[in-house]
């Protein structure tokens, strides 16, 4: 089974990879980003576009965080406090 998932996983990263770079091959056009005030560099518009899909990916991440650590310390709670009442 974790053979299974590695696989799953790599074949994932694989798509991903592939439309990153088939999103920058589409749009190669250079453009120049300002973002809050400050000048970023002259990137192509498609690179500007995965960075900012990267970013918005890391962000959605760590925003789930804080409720994923309160389920998961919930749900191991529970199975401590049920295992004692089978003991």
């Amino acid at each position: 089974m974790t053979f299974l998932k590695r696989a799953v996983f790599a074949l994932l990263l694989l798509l991903c990879l592939f439309l990153g770079l088939w999103i920058t091959q589409d749009n190669p056009q250079s453009v120049a980003v300002s973002f809050l005030g400050f000048a970023m560099p002259e990137l192509p518009l498609g690179l500007w576009l995965v960075i900012s899909l990267a970013f918005g990916v890391v962000i959605g991440m760590l925003a789930s965080l804080p409720a994923l650590l309160r389920s998961s310390r919930r749900l191991r709670r529970e199975q401590h406090s049920g295992a004692a009442r089978h003991s």
